[in-house]
């Protein structure tokens, strides 16, 4: 690839008004019309009602069949930018999102009602690893049933990036970078972390011991480079003694500092603090964002208070921005568990801070 060939990139922006939201019956699927990142085809929004709610997940085209839609919606598009590409460069490439090809999704999505009052708004990344069935963009619950009477609107920004397809050249035998080099390194490394080949250190964790290599440990952790870079006793013996973590959280975030892999499926709210607090402990910070915005997307009511007082815990900013909103939507039903209940006695500066968050968002309203 040439040093100055660019990697491609589009910019769409589109409506989707659904109208008449209230009369709609719980579980309602509805699916968008296609989404045309690149001149392809390829992937649709799914919204789903719930009886207190709504959802909306990234759905790829192989597996629309498996998708029971009630009733087909179409967008209404407001505008389309390819802002770094040419939209005739576009048509002209017609290139196709391949498996074999890296790419990356942000969705920026704000829902709110037809008097635009918002209600929620969701910042995600998706990958091409960590793209799965349904992709969840993210779920809102309200329990004051002051859902919109009229119509849902959801403004939609989507900018996809792909690395840019070459013609394959010949190099007298040199081996060709291919795009799927970034997972191969992945998997190889998770072999790496499995057989403990080669292993330099032992984590212990209760019980149970992990084999692990120094230097990616510590080009992974600021916390782990500076236990072996300080002569630390630790270093000297090859050994860590790790009691601050549970086991099951402690593997996963090894696990993830070999592959760079995060997979939220199958995974309990509690586990999801854990490994949060787990990944803020070792400075792993690119995992700590993930297990944020995935708890964000799963947040309910009784859990909000309990994500409030993780953030917090970590001074993450981001999380306890997009939490204290997630809060003042559902305030009357999150006032009433007992996470609040919790707080109000043992943390009542969260408390003071939920309710000065919401009295300045009702003043902007």
């Amino acid at each position: 690839m040439n040093s100055d060939e660019k990697y491609l990139m589009d910019h769409q922006s589109f409506k989707w008004i659904i109208n008449e939201f209230s009369s709609l019956p719980t579980n309602t699927v509805l699916l968008s019309s296609g989404i045309h990142p690149l001149g392809s085809s390829w992937c649709r929004l799914k919204f789903v009602k719930y009886e207190t709610g709504f959802g909306l997940f990234h759905v790829n085209k192989q597996n629309l069949k498996k998708t029971n839609v009630t009733t087909p919606f179409t967008f209404n598009v407001v505008e389309k930018d390819p802002s770094i590409e040419e939209e005739n460069e576009i048509e002209k490439r017609k290139l196709s999102i391949k498996t074999n090809n890296d790419f990356q999704m942000q969705y920026l999505i704000t829902a709110s009602d037809i008097n635009e009052k918002e209600l929620v708004k969701w910042s995600v990344c998706f990958t091409s690893t960590s793209i799965s069935e349904d992709n969840i963009i993210g779920k809102f619950f309200n329990t004051q049933n002051d859902f919109p009477l009229d119509s849902l609107v959801l403004d939609c920004c989507l900018k996809v990036t792909l690395a840019p397809t070459t013609e394959e050249l010949s190099f007298s035998g040199k081996p060709n970078l291919s795009c799927k080099g970034w997972e191969n390194l992945s998997k190889d490394l998770k072999a790496l972390y499995k057989t403990s080949l080669n292993s330099d250190v032992i984590l212990s964790v209760g019980s149970h011991q992990i084999r692990a290599h120094k230097s990616i440990l510590s080009a992974r952790s600021p916390v782990f480079k500076k236990i072996f870079d300080h002569n630390m006793e630790e270093s000297k013996q090859n050994f860590v003694d790790i009691t601050d973590v549970p086991k099951d959280a402690f593997e996963k975030l090894i696990e993830y500092m070999y592959t760079g892999v995060f997979t939220e499926t199958c995974i309990s709210f509690n586990e999801l603090c854990e490994l949060y607090c787990a990944a803020g402990k070792y400075d792993v910070i690119e995992l700590q964002n993930k297990c944020g915005n995935t708890l964000l997307s799963i947040a309910m009511p009784s859990t909000m208070m309990e994500i409030l007082q993780l953030a917090d815990t970590h001074s993450d900013l981001n999380l306890k921005s997009e939490t204290l909103n997630l809060i003042r939507f559902s305030f009357e039903s999150v006032v009433n568990t007992e996470a609040w209940d919790f707080c109000r006695t043992n943390k009542p500066h969260l408390i003071t801070e939920v309710h000065n968050f919401c009295a300045k968002r009702l003043k902007r309203n």
